[in-house]
């Protein structure tokens, strides 16, 4: 059933890059990569089972950021790329400053919700602080790493799925261990960490056409 779910997740996901591109252009994927990151923020402390592997369910929202980035860093202008980055700070410290705000309220005795809700974000807190320490980390470096592969690669397909996959090696450890140190035993990170880059590595190369195609779909002018 996780596995499924995971597909639809991906689905949709892909789908909604396309449609909104196609209708609303540079402002819909400003718009939908907000939504993603409080997808991805909200989604980092689930982890669900795909058969006899863990891995978090920020995969596929992680994705989709990093995907549309490539979208805006490539089809786009500097300003544009700019306002890309600025909007997904601004995005990620906010969402993660309300989750807190409202995490901090004490529950009555009969809102259970309202408890679960509070020890999920307040018990957890080191898995937000990772999700958007290493979200923004990924983006900034992103066209760096992108400029410095480029000579060496291939194809621009091949460039921007060797630049995710290297800067996910990074991002995986750094998340891993920020989020499950000392709560986890090192085989159970070590595995999740293993799994989880993987897995970001083959939903990467499956968004790739999706990307490519955008980037090349028509011509405009910066």
């Amino acid at each position: 059933m996780d596995l499924l779910l995971f597909l639809i997740f991906m689905i949709i996901s892909m789908f909604s890059i396309f449609f909104v591109h196609k209708l609303f252009d540079k402002e819909g994927l400003l718009f939908l990569m907000i939504l993603m990151v409080g997808i991805n923020i909200v989604s980092s402390f689930k982890i669900i089972s795909l058969g006899i592997f863990n891995l978090n369910l920020n995969i596929i929202s992680y994705i989709s950021i990093i995907s549309i980035y490539y979208i805006i860093l490539e089809k786009y202008g500097k300003k544009d790329k700019y306002n890309f980055i600025k909007a997904l700070i601004f995005s990620s410290l906010f969402i993660s400053i309300m989750l807190i705000l409202g995490s901090i309220y004490e529950s009555s005795v009969d809102d259970v919700i309202g408890i679960n809700i509070r020890m999920l974000f307040l018990g957890n807190y080191r898995i937000l602080i990772a999700t958007v320490v290493t979200v923004i980390l990924d983006i900034v470096v992103t066209e760096s790493v992108y400029n410095f592969i480029k000579p060496i690669g291939s194809t621009d397909r091949i460039d921007r799925c060797l630049t995710s996959a290297l800067i996910m090696v990074i991002d995986s450890v750094i998340f891993s261990v920020v989020s499950y140190m000392g709560v986890l035993q090192i085989n159970a990170i070590s595995e999740l960490l293993f799994i989880n880059y993987l897995a970001r590595v083959l939903v990467m190369i499956i968004y790739s056409p999706l990307v490519e195609y955008i980037i090349k779909s028509k011509k405009v002018d910066v």
